[in-house]
């Protein structure tokens, strides 16, 4: 062999032993997208606060009306979903925490849990819940979720930006509020309350009931809208408030049934509801 060939043959020897000697690169992309796949995050449920960024807005534009204040929280609502407070006490919570409550200066303990939920098309999807110590001031276990729409089998959430379409598990308990007929037991349509409150109006073809805001929320231009389908939306007030009917049949041990009847559209609407506990 040939000085030349010797030194040909030398530099393949020396390229194949470090080829063999190199990780190659696509199982290193592999290896990459494998942890990147076991590092993932659960999707967390948390409170939108839409409230809260609503009050912020009135109290930086004084002069913007109601219908505008009603538009600008609907385009939250559309991207982070309502705050509804579901009364969640099967859930597990961490000893001494359940129903404590508040502290005295009025701040509450984060806490933290991962629920399993099922997709409407069945797939199972693992949330993490974010929210205080749940504790209600009538043994209420409160557990905040953002939401686009509820019904009583169904809800539609909203985690990280990402909206989830999802079985209602059964643990999630909302106040409801019924549409009844004359007799005051013929329930017409049923609506989900986000939050415990007294109805404060309903929409002319019966289909939507508006419920007012806490009054510390200081916006008392605006009313939620809950309609036929479960969906929450802003909407400036107009008139509110309606006539209690004495005397409503009760029909289960619920010492708090009250009916409310609203005029609207030149008809009569009456309501059922549990008056919130205070």
């Amino acid at each position: 062999m040939g000085r030349l060939s010797r030194a040909l043959f030398a530099v393949c020897v020396a390229a194949l032993l470090c080829a063999h000697a190199r990780p190659s690169r696509v199982p290193a992309a592999m290896t990459v997208a494998v942890a990147a796949e076991g590092q993932s995050q659960l999707p967390t449920l948390k409170a939108s606060n839409v409230i809260e960024e609503v009050r912020r807005r009135k109290a930086s534009r004084p002069a913007l009306s109601a219908s505008g204040l009603a538009r600008y929280a609907n385009e939250l609502v559309a991207r982070r979903g309502f705050d509804y407070d579901f009364d969640a006490c099967e859930l597990p919570t961490p000893d001494g925490l359940k129903g404590r409550g508040p502290r005295p200066d009025g701040t509450r303990t984060r806490i933290t849990l991962e629920h399993r939920m099922t997709r409407t098309d069945g797939r199972d999807v693992t949330f993490k819940l974010v929210g205080d110590d749940r504790g209600g001031m009538c043994a209420e276990c409160f557990q905040t979720v953002p939401a686009l729409r509820v019904t009583k089998g169904e809800m539609m959430v909203v985690a990280d930006g990402v909206t989830y379409a999802l079985k209602r598990p059964a643990p999630f308990k909302l106040a409801e509020a019924d549409l009844v007929a004359d007799d005051l037991k013929t329930v017409l349509r049923t609506w989900q309350l986000p939050y415990q409150t007294i109805p404060a109006g309903v929409s002319p073809d019966g289909r939507s009931l508006y419920l007012s805001f806490y009054e510390d929320a200081g916006l008392d231009e605006l009313v939620l809208e809950i309609t036929e389908e479960g969906r929450p939306r802003f909407r400036a007030a107009g008139a509110k408030g309606g006539e209690w009917v004495t005397g409503p049949p009760k029909e289960s041990l619920d010492d708090y049934l009250s009916v409310m009847r609203f005029r609207a559209g030149g008809r009569t609407h009456l309501v059922r509801f549990s008056d919130p506990c205070t």
